[in-house]
């Protein structure tokens, strides 16, 4: 697009810069030689992109280059004064367009540059200035993407995937998706609704089918049905024992009443047995579960909204691993170094939160081993930025090696999927062990960032409310891809730094 201005050179260049033909000079107005008034502007007509601006009673005209007349002067006419002559034409020039304001671009030939309604004019043009074929009647302006709205109704930034929209606006489909578009003070909203026909609660289900709401009346609790049941088996089989002990000792009476209460204190016995075992057990069970059945765990911080947001991020990253990997890991936990073992767990999520105090000398001690013993911690700062005064007083302590940065080639960026970063929320560098202990395969045990993993790695799914809209699909997924390489890289090791992967990662990446 080329927007020209009025000036002392405007009628000697050639008509294919013009959208109409000028007249030789100029027409003044309002000045000390004329007996005209100043003239002042029309309301904007309907072919313009302008129509619907309300003009300023103030805007006023004392000079302008005039056009000549001409068949289709009314359709190259954006503006014009109450004479009706032009004061903005534009035509179309191959494909692009010529934008010729009668006016200088200063306030000696009109007060309008100087005015609000200048600006709301660009606002009007600017969009206008891409390449377009089509003719002034389907001249429309192209409003991109600004929010897009997801299949449960969430807002969050859109991917390079969404088409702008023209008008009229199109009926919501995968390229425009219903949400905001536009840009510099022009939105419209696509919406959902007026595509949709009739939604309503009856179904009509064919006539061989017969359905039936499932109501709490029409459920019956078994529970205590058989907890019945099994107490009186439980009776008759002890009212069994009693009559084959009757029968082999009825000649001796007191031998049956001493056989009958050896059968009670026994039973009494076992039941008691039975009950404190499982009582005193039950940690047993839970320390030989985890043992068995490997599972991902985050530190507890005692923040509670972070504790619930570190739960759903590591659950949403064991369920990413279950769909796209042979990791079939079990439910997330959340440990305490004072209280809980460490040691059944491959990767530990730790994130830091304000006020959060130095662990105590049994938590450091616990912590220790379990570096030292080829864990792996994930810390996360959560506000993309690092700060060591700050970690370094929460691990004081605690046997961490010298920290760097994590360069490109690193085993944990090829661990599974092919990355250059260590995706989350953000995209600030991941710092681990500058000189891994070749005693644990070279993998490094502290990991650190501020990335905010947990919240990139929630699944989002329904409307949950710890959910971050910020978070694009693209970068969401590239989050997932990050999250499998790290556990990955915590479950094999430098296993993909052997070098019978080099062919193979070779032809990925020339692909």
């Amino acid at each position: 697009m080329l927007v020209r201005f009025a000036g002392d050179s405007s009628t000697e260049i050639g008509n294919e810069f013009l959208p109409v033909t000028l007249r030789l000079g100029n027409r003044d107005f309002g000045g000390s030689m004329s007996w005209e008034k100043p003239k002042r502007l029309l309301d904007f007509p309907d072919n313009s992109p302008f129509h619907g601006i309300e003009v300023p009673s103030d805007i006023t005209v004392t000079r302008q280059l005039l056009a000549e007349p001409d068949p289709d002067i009314l359709s190259k006419t954006w503006a014009r004064l109450t004479d009706g002559t032009p004061l903005i034409t534009s035509a179309a020039r191959n494909a692009g367009r010529v934008v010729l304001f009668h006016v200088t671009p200063w306030a000696d030939w009109s007060n309008l540059p100087m005015s609000g309604l200048f600006v709301e004019l660009w606002q009007k043009i600017l969009p206008l200035a891409s390449p377009s074929n089509r003719n002034d009647a389907e001249l429309r302006t192209s409003l991109p993407p600004q929010a897009i709205l997801d299949g449960f109704g969430q807002a969050h930034q859109p991917d390079a995937l969404i088409l702008p929209v023209r008008t009229p606006l199109p009926t919501p489909n995968p390229r425009h998706p219903p949400g905001i578009y536009g840009e510099n003070g022009q939105a419209v909203a696509l919406n959902l609704g007026p595509s949709l026909g009739q939604i309503g609660d009856n179904i009509t289900w064919p006539s061989a089918i017969s359905t039936r709401k499932i109501t709490d009346q029409s459920q019956i609790d078994l529970a205590a049905l058989c907890l019945l049941g099994a107490l009186i088996l439980l009776l008759c089989d002890a009212l069994i024992l009693l009559a084959i002990h009757h029968v082999t000792l009825r000649r001796n009476r007191r031998s049956n009443a001493f056989t009958s209460i050896l059968v009670a204190v026994g039973v009494a016995g076992l039941g008691a047995a039975i009950l404190f075992g499982s009582i005193g057990s039950s940690h047993a069970a839970s320390i030989q579960e985890a043992a068995l059945q490997p599972r991902l765990a985050y530190l507890k911080t005692g923040n509670a909204p972070v504790d619930r947001l570190s739960q759903a991020g590591m659950t949403g990253l064991t369920e990413i691993l279950r769909r796209r990997s042979a990791a079939d890991l079990n439910t997330v936990d959340g440990v305490n170094p004072e209280t809980d073992e460490l040691s059944f767990y491959p990767l530990i999520y730790w994130p830091l939160v304000d006020g959060q105090e130095p662990f105590s000398e049994r938590a450091r001690e616990r912590l220790n081993r379990y570096l030292n013993n080829g864990g792996m911690i994930l810390i996360d700062s959560r506000d993309r930025e690092v700060q060591p005064a700050r970690l370094r007083r929460l691990l004081a302590g605690l046997e961490v090696p010298l920290l760097d940065r994590a360069p490109g080639d690193h085993i944990l960026f090829r661990s599974f999927y092919l990355l250059d970063h260590a995706y989350g929320r953000f995209s600030a560098p991941l710092w681990l062990d500058a000189r891994p202990d070749q005693r644990l395969d070279g993998v490094a045990s502290v990991l650190f960032g501020g990335n905010d993993w947990a919240s990139a790695w929630i699944i989002p799914e329904g409307r949950d409310e710890i959910r971050s809209e910020d978070i694009s699909p693209r970068q969401r997924e590239m989050a997932y891809r990050f999250g499998i390489n790290l556990v990955m890289y915590a479950l094999t090791g430098s296993y993909k730094g052997d070098q019978v992967h080099l062919p193979a990662i070779l032809e990925r990446l020339g692909r």
